[in-house]
């Protein structure tokens, strides 16, 4: 055929809203797009859902991300997780504390390690007397106030502090197998 693929999602978009439904399901929508076709439908999509129920069902996370207000997750069959991209990775992700220290001894790892919350801490020197730690909560922890703390009581200089959520992906892979950040 001449039309694109492209094209051809959203002519087939458009045929499913004619008799104007108030759920709409997609499945992988823009696969197989280039990323000017990818924005497009995305695009529709994102005004569709202004009016309409959109279920879109897609592996592709980073598509969840850009168009969707709430997400499930299912495997198996059985619904594992609900809620919003932010309560998601609020319950069932993980916060990383990325920090740059001065003063720190060569066990601030092990000392954070200590804190009952503190998942995993990995520990680089730098030059200068400087350390850089990636301190991880266990899911629903932020391990920036303790770390805070103990940097405080023991007089480290904090150089650089910056948080990172968990992803999507990270989220659906904990979720549905127990592995994540």
């Amino acid at each position: 055929s001449a039309l694109s693929k492209g094209f051809k999602q959203r002519v087939g978009l458009a045929v499913a809203l004619l008799h104007q439904p108030e759920v709409v399901l997609l499945d992988e929508p823009t696969s197989g797009l280039d990323p000017n076709q990818v924005a497009q439908i995305r695009a529709l999509i994102r005004s569709v859902g202004e009016s309409k129920t959109v279920i879109l069902s897609t592996h592709i996370l980073q598509e969840v991300e850009a168009v969707c207000d709430r997400v499930v997750i299912i495997n198996r069959g059985q619904v594992r997780a609900a809620g919003t991209i932010e309560e998601l990775q609020s319950s069932h992700g993980t916060t990383k504390v990325r920090v740059v220290v001065g003063g720190a001894k060569k066990d601030a790892a092990a000392k954070l390690l200590k804190h009952n919350s503190i998942q995993q801490v990995e520990q680089r020197k730098l030059k200068a007397n400087k350390q850089e730690l990636i301190i991880h909560g266990v899911p629903g922890f932020d391990p920036g106030p303790t770390f805070l703390d103990m940097a405080r009581s023991r007089k480290w200089q904090v150089l650089d502090l910056v948080k990172e959520q968990s992803s999507l992906e990270e989220v659906f892979r904990r979720v549905t197998t127990g592995e994540g950040s």
